[in-house]
């Protein structure tokens, strides 16, 4: 993680930073490294997708113009420190945390402290909690019938489970809470007591990190379609006329569940164990939803570069003010020259008028000269006639 002084910065803001990674991947309980070594990369989160994106160097991920070596997806993964995983190892690991994915791949990033590893690890538990709050947010809009219930999520980054990585087989994820763990791909449906209601809340197992109420059985065979019927036809109708309808072949409900008990005899009541399917049309919003994150994304990628655009525009703009002030200043300078009112026209007349009266005075100094030599000659001739 890149220091400035004596204050962190990068993660504590958008989650940017220096990170060395090793991929490993896990066989038969063992893990075996992809790449030699640790390799030192520039990582950023995205919020949007709520993916851990890695770069060459800090400045290609500045220029945005490169996509990156690689990304991790948090969804369906799970980041917890290194010491509560690799517990059977020597090695210092307080300043390392790993993330597993529900494919069963295994990443080490070490930072350069154990400080910077708990913020690391704290910062991408609470961008993530707030990921799975909007989305949940987004599914509570839509309705039951399409509302997909059997999303892979698991609810926690950091957790205490040692054996996360071990159960990541066949693609089903757990969530373990309370005193059991219990799958969140299936949907949990009310024991037929009074009532039947579908439509009634269920506890979203993301919304919460308390152990699910409702107890869940295996999925059988029955449609979605005959569930919906049942409680169409007989939402509003007394026990009596429900036993009625299990003859007809609408009833979701046998007098004998997976467990061995019916009506009556144990006493206890019987389960709903339909799962919903999703129809084409459902399956074909989803699809629309996920192209429209896509171009989402990329009208973000867009932005980014026309305000850098931008950026550089305005540095041009500035230059080209500074020299068009320098001209202006040049401009200015030789028009005061030229100015016959100027300063300098003035100082160029005194010189002149000084000039003209020296030199007249350089002439009468001239002319006294010539009269003395005249004179100096006369007093040479007398001299010599004297002399004679």
């Amino acid at each position: 993680m890149a220091e400035r002084g004596d204050k962190k910065f990068g993660f504590l803001l958008s989650l940017t930073g220096n990170l060395s990674l090793q991929e490993k991947k896990e066989k038969k309980g063992r893990l075996y490294s992809t790449k030699k070594g640790q390799q030192k990369y520039w990582f950023w989160f995205d919020e949007k997708e709520c993916v851990l994106k890695y770069y060459k160097s800090k400045e290609l991920y500045i220029q945005s113009l490169h996509t990156p070596l690689g990304k991790i997806s948090l969804a369906d993964a799970k980041v917890t420190p290194a010491a509560a995983y690799e517990h059977a190892s020597n090695e210092d690991t307080s300043n390392t945390f790993i993330i597993l994915t529900q494919s069963g791949q295994y990443f080490a990033l070490t930072s350069d402290s154990a400080e910077t590893c708990h913020d690391w690890i704290r910062k991408l538990q609470a961008k993530r909690t707030e990921w799975i709050k909007k989305d949940s947010d987004i599914r509570k809009t839509l309705p039951r019938a399409i509302s997909p219930r059997n999303y892979d999520r698991v609810s926690g980054l950091v957790g205490g489970d040692k054996s996360f990585g071990s159960s990541l087989g066949g693609g089903e994820l757990l969530r373990t809470t309370g005193s059991g763990s219990v799958s969140v791909r299936k949907i949990f449906i009310d024991q037929l007591e009074g009532k039947l209601s579908p439509f009634s809340e269920y506890q979203d197992p993301f919304e919460s990190d308390r152990p699910l109420q409702r107890t869940e059985t295996a999925s059988s065979s029955a449609s979605s379609t005959n569930f919906y019927q049942t409680e169409t036809d007989g939402i509003r109708e007394g026990e009596g006329e429900r036993e009625e309808e299990e003859p007809a072949g609408k009833s979701l409900c046998n007098s004998d569940d997976s467990g061995g008990s019916g009506r009556g005899g144990s006493g206890q009541s019987s389960f709903i164990t339909s799962t919903y399917e999703l129809t084409d049309q459902d399956r074909a919003t989803l699809e629309l939803k996920a192209e429209l994150s896509e171009t989402r994304s990329e009208r973000d990628q867009l932005k980014k570069q026309l305000m850098q655009l931008q950026e550089k525009l305005f540095k041009k703009d500035e230059k080209i003010k500074s020299l068009q002030d320098e001209v202006d200043k040049l401009k200015e300078t030789i028009h005061k020259i030229n100015s016959p009112n100027s300063d300098y026209a003035l100082e160029n007349e005194n010189l002149r008028v000084v000039i003209e009266s020296l030199q007249k005075s350089l002439k009468s100094l001239d002319g006294e000269v010539e009269l003395h030599k005249l004179k100096l000659k006369e007093r040479n001739s007398e001299l010599d006639l004297q002399n004679e």
